[in-house]
């Protein structure tokens, strides 16, 4: 059953190295309800011109506990995301998202908006939880596992990556 979960993305601050992002999600239904944590990921940045996606990509694979959250009726919790452009060159890991992710951003328009999705099919690459660990969590925390697909409203971004100069 899909219940009513609300999703409002802001862009919160943004330079050539990190667009930051703010996405408010708000359980609008009448029960408690269990949400995978989204990954970052979920961002999608589609071109103006030809509303291709930028593609995500990673330099690490990571083992990790499953993480999620509960929200009670009319509850809503906010989750901030540090994108780093691909161009930009990796920092020293220090186990956050910005390092180990990047999104393929050239120069342009962007827009962006946040997708989440949670199924039959459900798995979580870092913890190895599947749809069954989910409805466990959710029983253990008297809540109901969020399933569906819900996508936040779409805003406007323009990505400029840093200008190098070169000497003469």
């Amino acid at each position: 059953m899909n219940h009513d979960l609300t999703l409002w993305l802001e862009l919160l601050e943004q330079c050539a190295e990190r667009l930051i992002f703010g996405i408010c999600f708000l359980n609008r239904s009448l029960v408690k309800l269990l949400v995978p944590h989204p990954e970052i990921h979920g961002l999608r940045f589609g071109n103006r011109c030809n509303m291709v996606e930028a593609d995500w990509s990673t330099c690490m694979l990571v083992s990790s506990d499953w993480s999620g959250f509960t929200l009670s009726p009319g509850e809503s919790k906010t989750i901030e995301y540090h994108v780093r452009p691909t161009a930009v060159r990796s920092p020293r890991d220090d186990g956050t998202d910005y390092c180990r992710w990047s999104v393929d951003l050239p120069n342009g328009e962007y827009l962006v908006w946040f997708t989440l999705r949670v199924g039959e099919d459900y798995f979580c690459p870092d913890s190895h939880y599947g749809i069954d660990d989910l409805r466990s969590e959710a029983e253990q925390s008297n809540a109901i596992v969020w399933m569906g697909e819900v996508k936040s409203n779409r805003i406007q971004v323009t990505h400029a990556r840093r200008k190098t100069s070169t000497g003469a």
